[in-house]
């Protein structure tokens, strides 16, 4: 009996599966048809939305680019304006605007009567601050003084005292003076006072510091102070740091990098910082001579110390170190060999 390798159904014809499977591939055949209509609308509300951003992206950019070529041609229009003017400007304006701050306070204080505008100009915060800056030939002028409290120091000191009172001016020529408060210990008729101003451009307020030195324990002692008026803190107070000098030179004061200096009569150079409370006494830059003379004074931005010393040989002129008790020569001049040189031309003569 042979086995067979087909098994039939009973009552299912043998042409239904064939049925059965056209069914099937045509049903696959749909929903394939439907799955990519499906996937090309979404890729082309993808791409639809890609391009409307795009768009939006490019009016953007149009928008800040025409934006900026309107705010450059604004910016230029500007710029060539002052250009016009600034060529057509009187000779007036140009000399009050630009030349005025280089001059010394007692021609601007002159000059300020020129005119209204003038006047306002000069007495504007700004040209003050602007001028302290540019103009630095004078750093301080100190001198006693008859005048009452009540009235004004002459206009062409910075600081003045009154020798029977104790009282100080600090004024600005161009502009006003004002009263300083009474210093804790008097100085005496002839105070070795010094004005330390530093302009600088955040100084609007143009804050100044005065520096006194005064004897310790009697008329006799070689023993000096210091007591300090700040503007700023607008009071006294005195150093706790002392120094040993026979005697501060009153007329020798000077201010230089926000250090006070004197010469003393022991040949040496004392300092005081106000701003570190520190005492520095330097000896001056060359040896013992009888028939010496000597000035201090400051130089530069940084107001740096210098020294000149005349003897019967030699000129010599010398810097202070910075942060340094030592000197360093800057020029020197052969006083003998001059005048033998001299000697010798008018001879041949």
């Amino acid at each position: 009996m042979e086995s067979s390798s087909h098994l039939f159904l009973s009552g299912r014809p043998e042409g239904d599966d064939d049925h059965h499977a056209d069914t099937d591939d045509g049903d696959n055949d749909a929903a394939d048809d439907d799955h990519h209509a499906d996937t090309d609308d979404g890729d082309n509300d993808a791409a639809d939305k890609r391009g409307a951003e795009a768009a939006e992206s490019y009016d953007d950019v149009k928008y800040l680019v025409r934006r900026n070529r309107a705010a450059s041609r604004k910016r230029l229009v500007s710029r060539i304006k002052h250009i016009h003017n600034e060529i057509h400007k009187p000779v007036a304006d140009v000399v009050r605007d630009h030349a005025l701050c280089l001059l010394p306070a007692r021609s601007i204080f002159r000059l300020s009567a020129v005119s209204p505008s003038w006047a306002r100009h000069v007495s504007s915060p700004i040209f003050a601050h602007t001028q302290s800056r540019s103009h630095r030939s004078i750093a301080g002028v100190f001198f006693g003084s008859s005048v009452g409290a009540s009235s004004a120091p002459p206009p062409t000191a910075s600081s003045s005292a009154t020798p029977s009172s104790g009282d100080f001016f600090v004024c600005n020529p161009a502009t006003a003076w004002v009263a300083v408060p009474r210093p804790p210990h008097n100085p005496g008729p002839e105070p070795a006072a010094v004005l330390i101003f530093v302009p600088g451009v955040y100084n609007f307020r143009s804050d100044y510091t005065i520096v006194i030195g005064f004897r310790i324990s009697g008329a006799r002692s070689g023993i000096f102070g210091f007591q300090t008026f700040s503007s700023s803190a607008g009071g006294w107070w005195i150093s706790n740091e002392v120094c040993a000098a026979e005697c501060l030179l009153p007329d020798s004061g000077i201010a230089g990098g926000g250090v006070a200096y004197w010469r003393t009569t022991m040949l040496t150079v004392v300092g005081y910082d106000p701003a570190e409370d520190s005492v520095r006494v330097t000896h001056w830059p060359m040896n013992y001579a009888e028939e010496s003379r000597w000035e201090i004074g400051q130089m530069g931005d940084g107001g740096r110390l210098f020294c000149t010393a005349v003897t019967e040989e030699v000129v010599q002129v010398h810097k202070l170190l910075p942060k340094s008790d030592q000197w360093a020569l800057v020029a020197s001049m052969d006083l003998k060999q001059r005048s033998n040189t001299k000697s010798e031309e008018e001879a041949w003569r």
